[in-house]
């Protein structure tokens, strides 16, 4: 293998990895704003119960 081949190699390895990094990390941003926003609807609902069971 030519250093060329091998230095082209390494580009690509390298433009996989950061490719696969982007990937993981939408994912994982994904699955926290969804968490984020379930639990804001959680505290949301809670809130409204309390107010009502105030009310009461």
């Amino acid at each position: 293998m030519t250093d060329s081949q091998k230095l082209w190699l390494i580009v690509a390895l390298a433009a996989l990895y950061i490719v696969v990094r982007i990937r993981l990390f939408r994912v994982r941003w994904a699955r926290t704003k969804a968490r984020l926003a379930e639990e804001q609807a959680m505290e949301a609902e809670q809130a409204k119960q309390a107010e009502q069971e105030h009310q009461a």
